[in-house]
C-alpha cells in the first residue's frame, strides 16, 4: 500500500503506517463507540430526543439509555418481542408492541401512561409529524393525536402486516404492506389516494419492507422482485421500472434528495439520478460485502453516505469520489438501521446480537 501511494511509512508509538490519502485521512477521524450491549436480541430501530436513545429487544423489553454514557435509565416489560422501534412524539415515547398494543410511556421514567389495545401485532416502525402518529399495523394503518392519544382515522383495507416506515409528506402518506401494495393514503382524512401493484400476486415479491424515497414528483421504491421502480406521486401509475443490478429492500437518498441509493444482493452501491424522470444511473460502488440481504436503509449525513450489512458492518462511503472510506467492523449480525439523531445530526445503528454503536466522524 505505501509502495502504491508513492510515501513512507510514519512511526505512531513504534508502528509504522502509512501516510493518509483524502479518503483515509477521513477515515482516521471515523471511530465507532460501543454505547451499549444488550442481554437479548434486538431487532428495532432506534429513537431519539435530546438526552435518550430507546429501542427494544426479543424479550419484549422496551428501554431506554442515556445517549453519552450508555447507562440504562429504564426498562419495561411489554409481553412479546419488539419488532418496531419506540417513537418520541411529543410528550411521549410510543412502543409499538408485538403483544398487539400501543403504549403510551413517560420518557423519563418509564411509566405506561395509556395502553391502547389492538386486533393485531405491531411491527412497524412509526413516524411522528406535526403533533400526530403515523403506524402501520396488522390489516390497517393508523394516525393517532399524540396530544390526546386518541385515534384520528384507520384505513383498514390492507390484507397482511406493514413493516416498515411510512414517509409523510405534504398531504401524502405513502408505504408498503406484505399484501403487494404500496399505497398513498390523505394525511387528513385516511381515505385512499391510490395504490400500486409491480404485477406479481405473490406476497413475498411485494414492497411490504421497503422505506420509499419521496420527491416532489416521483417515488422510489426497491422490493425482493430485484426491481428498482419510479412511480409517478400524483397518479401511482409505474414511470419506470430497473433490474440491472439485483436490488432488493434496502434504499435511501442524498441529504440534498437528488440521489437515491440502493444497496443491491451482491453488496454494491447503486446511485440514481432522483431529479429526472427517466432512469438515469450515476455511479455504482463495489461495498466488499458480498452476498447481501439486509433491509437496513441507507442514509446520507454529513457528506457521507453508511450502508449496513448482515454480517455487522457499516460501509462509508464518499459520494464525491465514489469510494469506500471506511469500513466498521461492528460485529457479526446484521444491521436493524442507519438512524440518524434528529436532535443532533449523530449517527447510530443496533445489531441483532443486540450492541448498539455511535459512529464517529
Amino acid at each position: 500500500h505505501n509502495k502504491q501511494l508513492g510515501k513512507d511509512p510514519v512511526k505512531v508509538d513504534g508502528f509504522a503506517i502509512s501516510l493518509p490519502t483524502t479518503n483515509s485521512d477521513i477515515a482516521l477521524k471515523m471511530l465507532e463507540e460501543n454505547l451499549y450491549a444488550d442481554s437479548a436480541s434486538v431487532f428495532t430501530r432506534l429513537g431519539f430526543d435530546k438526552k435518550t436513545i430507546y429501542f427494544g429487544n426479543s424479550l419484549g423489553y422496551a428501554k431506554a439509555i442515556n445517549k453519552k454514557s450508555g447507562k440504562l435509565l429504564w426498562s419495561i416489560p411489554t409481553g412479546a418481542s419488539l419488532f418496531a422501534r419506540p417513537v418520541v412524539a411529543g410528550k411521549y415515547v410510543v412502543i409499538p408492541s408485538a403483544a398487539k398494543e400501543l403504549l403510551w410511556v413517560d420518557p423519563k421514567t418509564g411509566e405506561i401512561i395509556q395502553r391502547n389495545a389492538s386486533d393485531g401485532a405491531y411491527v412497524a416502525d412509526g413516524v411522528y409529524k406535526d403533533n400526530a402518529l403515523y403506524i402501520g399495523g396488522y390489516n390497517k394503518f393508523e394516525k393517532w393525536d399524540a396530544k390526546t392519544r386518541k385515534l384520528i382515522w384507520r384505513y383498514d383495507a390492507l390484507n397482511n402486516y406493514c413493516q416498515a416506515a411510512p414517509v409523510v409528506d405534504g398531504n401524502d402518506v405513502i408505504f408498503g404492506a406484505w399484501d403487494t401494495y404500496l399505497y398513498c393514503l390523505d394525511a387528513k382524512t385516511g381515505q385512499l389516494k391510490w395504490k400500486w401493484n409491480n404485477g406479481k400476486s405473490r406476497n413475498q415479491l411485494g414492497p411490504g419492507n421497503v422505506v420509499p424515497v419521496v420527491t416532489r414528483e416521483r417515488i422510489y421504491i426497491v422490493a425482493p422482485d430485484r426491481y428498482m421502480t419510479a412511480i409517478d406521486r400524483k397518479t401511482g401509475k409505474t414511470i419506470w421500472r430497473n433490474n440491472e443490478h439485483k436490488y432488493r429492500e434496502s434504499l435511501g437518498c442524498s441529504e440534498d434528495g437528488t440521489r437515491v441509493y440502493a444497496k443491491t444482493m451482491d453488496g454494491e452501491l447503486v446511485a440514481v439520478d432522483a431529479t429526472t424522470s427517466e432512469f438515469k444511473k450515476l455511479w455504482v460502488v463495489d461495498l466488499k460485502l458480498g452476498y447481501e440481504h439486509a433491509p437496513c436503509i441507507v442514509a446520507e449525513k454529513g457528506g457521507i453516505i453508511y450502508a449496513g450489512s448482515r454480517r455487522g458492518l457499516v460501509v462509508a462511503v464518499n459520494p464525491q469520489t465514489q469510494s469506500v472510506i471506511k469500513t466498521f467492523f461492528l460485529g457479526k449480525s446484521e444491521t436493524n438501521g442507519i438512524d440518524i439523531d434528529p436532535t443532533s445530526g449523530n449517527v447510530y445503528t443496533s445489531l441483532i446480537e443486540g450492541t448498539i454503536f455511535k459512529l464517529n466522524k
